[in-house]
């Protein structure tokens, strides 16, 4: 498919996002539909001659899949908070858990705002819901058929993400999903909750939202018997700041903490973790090894200005 063959929205939202990048996007879809609407069924992928990919792997609801992938690239491209990861735990199964449990959470949030944007603009139809049900239906088993439940935790994330899509459900859905899944559901309307209490239209409130979400998902964790993340610690999240804030001393907004428990990915030495005062979250990891990381160096980093330091250490960030 060319970019002619797909609608007109479709092609302007092409065009916001292509003039942010420099190389050009190209999308494939495949000739295939399911009739079950995915996120896995789509991926953006850099390709060896700088070009951007956007890869359909299924050919239902094309319209809503493009559209979806398309927005997240444009929130990415024009100052929305990424998440990094910047630390190790050492442990390449449990970092690759710890990662994509976060991601899922903080795409939760980001899909609050790319949702409202998708049904503005008529990608989300009838049609469209119902393929989402079907995928949904064909990911998720009722925990009655799971005596242990074990997939407690993919169940309360899934349903989040259909909270989500479905504007908080419709009592068809509460009913249904309360019999199906009586542990998860309550759960996720915890969570879903989180992301209700203040609107999500800004880097500075998405950024807000995925620190919440990512606090609120240990208390759920601990309520299942399951030990807490401490997302807020292990994964960066980029810094959303004020000019205000750029303009004060580092010392006044950060604190920068030797992590005896986790390593730098760039040096494999222990991480230096800079956590916001105000909402405790890492905001950046220095690249420094201990031998280099003497009081004098931390001294002159805590003098600067927040906008000298952030320019120094290369780290991206927003303003609010």
């Amino acid at each position: 498919m060319t970019e002619n063959d797909f609608s007109p929205e479709i092609q302007s939202l092409v065009a916001q996002v292509q003039a942010n990048y420099p190389q050009p996007i190209k999308i494939r879809v495949a000739q295939e539909a399911s009739g079950m609407l995915k996120h896995d069924q789509a991926q953006c992928v850099m390709n060896d001659d700088g070009s951007l990919a956007i890869l359909l792997t299924d050919a239902t609801a094309v319209d809503y899949s493009l559209s979806h992938e398309l927005l997240h690239l444009l929130l990415l491209s024009t100052g929305f908070p990424q998440v990094l990861e910047d630390v190790t735990t050492e442990n390449a199964q449990l970092d690759e858990q710890l990662m994509a449990t976060g991601m899922t959470l903080y795409n939760a949030a980001v899909h609050t705002i790319i949702q409202q944007e998708q049904v503005a603009h008529g990608f989300v139809d009838t049609e469209t819901k119902q393929a989402y049900l079907e995928g949904f239906r064909d990911n998720m088993t009722p925990e009655k058929d799971d005596p242990d439940n074990q997939w407690v935790i993919y169940r309360v994330l899934t349903l989040l993400d259909a909270l989500v899509f479905f504007d908080g459900g419709n009592q068809q859905l509460d009913n249904q999903w309360t019999t199906d899944y009586p542990v998860a559901y309550p759960q996720a309307q915890i969570l879903y909750q989180v992301l209700q209490r203040k609107t999500i239209d800004s880097p500075f409130t998405l950024r807000r939202a995925v620190i919440n979400l990512w606090v609120a998902f240990d208390r759920v964790l601990e309520t299942l018997g399951f030990a807490a993340t401490n997302l807020q610690q292990l994964l960066t999240l980029t810094p959303v700041l004020s000019e205000r804030q750029l303009r004060l001393d580092v010392r006044q907004v950060y604190d920068i903490l030797h992590s005896d428990h986790l390593l730098a990915n760039k040096t494999q030495q222990m991480a230096y973790v800079g956590i916001g005062k105000s909402d405790q979250q890492n905001a950046f990891v220095l690249s420094v090894s201990d031998k280099e990381a003497t009081p004098e160096y931390f001294q002159r980093l805590y003098d600067l200005s927040v906008r000298d330091f952030l320019n120094e250490i290369e780290m991206p960030y927003s303003l609010r």
